[in-house]
């Protein structure tokens, strides 16, 4: 048992005690009594026919300076009951009660426990109407109504119970990647630091973390497909997204509007795995995505693309021009960052000033300056490039070509003896040019500066 529930074993004891509502000989013998064989100290009080139901409530109202509620006059709204686990209710002698507006109405045994009151927000994601109740009802009451909770969520057989929680994830024959952290239970630190790890041994590139009806889906972004890796209950969601929140540096307390924060997991093979962290509230609850970069350069090596060795071999060649725009078009998450950060790697470092710009930096590499957009701080791709210009760079690498401006400022740059890498959101290499045109790039720039586009996506 937890010190919390500990220190608040007789709750009514306490307040006895501390106002002196009775004589020290008349609570010894009632501690001794029958009576309070395994009670709690206002049911002893009650059978033994000293306090009145009304006059504990008083009591405890007069002391604790929140409302009483007599919970025997009480019936739950059994939604509310899956805002706070089982063992928090237990472990903090705390019983929901119904959620309004975002309000969860709560009694508690000891309402003055902060760390309590804390921690059941962070589960409810809610703010807390707290009651205060008589201990031996809180506790009644968790037993009596959880119990019939966990009977009627069980299923019979074990065909239901994946039925049950995984819906339709079982229901299309889709089989989860990660079946054995299902069936151990997980504190939320504990469950965040295996999702993240397994993700990085399995090369996932996102982690797609999803509140739905009744349940909670993780889903791994693998050769650009999404797959279901494992699936929760709907009471995990709280607390694991809280989790991931908190390590990424976001705010917990907001949960209106997106936020965007990171973290970092050391793997034993790949080192240290960067992971961007991207939050979006939705109908059940929020969303979040993390995008796993690893900082091994090591593997960013144009043999490791797996390239036909036609295409190969001038794409190479490709890489060693001296000056001009080259593009890597494709759909998001085809791999285009990766596929230009191992040309880059192709060139002599030690003898080449290459600098890039990204929004955000994927990869970290030596002998290389990357420079970060900061849009707030007015560092965009636009400002960003005009500098990196007086820089005196040989190679220059722009994480996205998306306007007029960065367009035209990278084509005379490409003309004027640099060497510039970029990408573009297209579907095949021909649209590049229809794109930047279309972005309003003069035909004649394009045509000297453009030496070549290489489309490419997942298969």
């Amino acid at each position: 048992m937890s010190p919390e529930v500990v220190a608040e074993d007789n709750v009514f004891l306490r307040i006895v005690n501390e106002r002196r509502l009775l004589e020290p000989t008349e609570v010894e013998r009632l501690l001794k009594s029958e009576s309070n064989n395994g009670n709690s100290f206002d049911a002893t009080l009650l059978e033994e026919g000293i306090y009145t139901r009304d006059e504990i409530l008083k009591t405890l109202e007069n002391y604790f300076f929140y409302p009483s509620l007599d919970l025997n006059k009480i019936k739950p709204d059994p939604s509310a009951l899956l805002l706070v686990p089982d063992r928090m209710a237990r472990r903090y002698q705390a019983f929901p009660i119904k959620k309004e507006n975002g309000v969860l109405e709560i009694a508690m045994a000891s309402p003055d426990n902060n760390r309590a009151i804390e921690d059941l927000k962070l589960a409810s994601e809610c703010r807390l109407n707290i009651h205060v109740a008589p201990q031996s009802d809180v506790v009644e009451s968790i037993e009596s109504w959880y119990g019939t909770l966990a009977k009627e969520l069980k299923p019979k057989t074990k065909d239901q119970q994946k039925k049950s929680l995984f819906g339709d994830v079982f229901i299309s024959g889709a089989k989860p990647l990660l079946p054995e952290l299902m069936e151990e239970e997980h504190g939320a630190t504990e469950l965040s630091a295996k999702i993240f790890q397994k993700a990085a041994d399995l090369n996932v590139t996102d982690i797609h973390i999803e509140p739905g009806r009744g349940r909670l889906t993780i889903r791994y972004r693998i050769d650009g497909i999404l797959q279901v890796a494992c699936v929760f209950p709907e009471s995990m969601t709280p607390t694991l997204i809280s989790r991931i929140k908190i390590v990424s540096g976001m705010d917990i307390a907001e949960r209106r509007v997106p936020q965007d924060g990171r973290t970092s997991i050391e793997h034993p093979i790949k080192g240290l795995v960067d992971c961007r962290v991207s939050s979006l509230p939705s109908t059940w609850g929020e969303k979040i995505v993390v995008r796993l970069l690893t900082k091994d350069d090591s593997l960013l090596n144009l043999n490791n693309l797996h390239m036909p060795a036609e295409l190969h071999e001038k794409w190479r060649q490709v890489v060693g021009l001296p000056l001009g725009m080259i593009l890597v078009t494709g759909p998001t998450g085809s791999g285009k960052t990766t596929t230009l950060y191992a040309s880059i790697a192709e060139l002599d470092r030690g003898s080449t000033n290459i600098i890039t710009l990204e929004d955000p930096v994927e990869y970290e590499m030596d002998g290389i300056t990357q420079v970060q957009i900061h849009s707030k701080a007015g560092l965009t791709f636009q400002s960003g490039l005009r500098s990196i210009l007086r820089q005196d760079p040989d190679t220059v690498l722009v994480g996205e070509i998306r306007d007029h401006e960065t367009a035209e400022i990278a084509c005379r740059a490409a003309l004027t003896g640099h060497k510039m890498f970029s990408t573009l959101h297209t579907n095949d290499a021909a649209s590049a040019v229809t794109r930047l045109v279309d972005m309003g790039v003069e035909p004649y720039l394009l045509t000297a500066a453009l030496k070549a586009v290489l489309a490419q996506r997942l298969i």
